[in-house]
Order: structure tokens, then C-alpha cells, then sequence
């Protein structure tokens, strides 16, 4: 009779470790689930942080490339009206530019009065540290 309550009791603490085992175990998994969940939350909002900097960024550079045209034409006054229409366009315009050019090449004859040969020549564009990315010949 000792040998069967003690099998029994023996059975019992055997059957309860293998409950604390699954209750550890299944925390466990419940935990590497959230820390999962938050991750890939976290991975998505970066994602979505990244997309609206690279729309912005694109947005930028289109008026950049408008800007250099329209300099390459010596349409000021395009650049002027693009300026005044566009946040991003006075957002990449340093405040001296518009300032700088005389008020008579924007009243229409800019393109008669500019001479594309000003601004000929090789251009360097260099890194914070004072490192050659790329030359353009204009």
C-alpha cells in the first residue's frame, strides 16, 4: 500500500513539474511571440519613416533638376515663380540666390540677357569630409 501511494505521489510531483514545465514553456513562447510582434512593428514604422524621407527626397531632387535646367536656360524668372509656388523649392533655395540677381533678369528678357558661357566649366561636388564624389562639365 506504501509502495502505491508512494508511486502515486511520485506520479502526482511528476505530472505537476510537466505542468510548471509547460507553463514555463508556454510564457516562454509567449514572450518570444510579443518580442517578435514588436519587432516586425518596429521594422514597418521604419519602413514607412523611410518611404516619406525618400518621397521627400525625390520631391527635392526633381527641383533641383528643374532649378539647373531652368539656370542652364538663364530662365530666372521660372525659377522665381517655381520659388514662390513650391515649399520645396524654397526649402533647396538659399536665401542669397534670388537676392543676388539683378532685378532685370526677371522681367522676361533674362533669357537675351544671360550667357549660358558664365556658368561653363567643371563643377566638384565634395563629401563632409572634404572627399571627391563626382565632377560635372557644363
Amino acid at each position: 500500500m506504501t509502495d502505491k501511494i508512494f508511486n502515486d505521489a511520485y506520479k502526482m510531483a511528476e505530472d505537476e513539474i510537466k505542468k510548471n514545465e509547460e507553463l514555463k514553456k508556454q510564457k516562454e513562447l509567449e514572450r518570444v511571440r510579443d518580442v517578435i510582434k514588436d519587432y516586425k512593428l518596429d521594422q514597418l514604422q521604419r519602413r514607412e519613416n523611410l518611404k516619406k524621407q525618400k518621397e521627400k527626397i525625390e520631391e527635392e531632387i526633381r527641383a533641383i533638376n528643374l532649378n539647373l535646367e531652368n539656370l542652364d536656360k538663364g530662365n530666372f524668372e521660372a525659377i522665381k515663380d517655381i520659388i514662390d509656388k513650391s515649399e520645396v523649392a524654397k526649402k533647396i533655395t538659399p536665401d542669397w540666390f534670388l537676392s543676388s540677381i539683378p532685378d532685370f533678369f526677371f522681367n522676361g528678357t533674362s533669357t537675351s540677357t544671360f550667357n549660358p558661357q558664365w556658368v561653363k566649366g567643371v563643377y566638384k561636388v565634395f563629401d563632409e569630409h572634404n572627399r571627391l564624389i563626382k565632377e560635372y562639365l557644363f
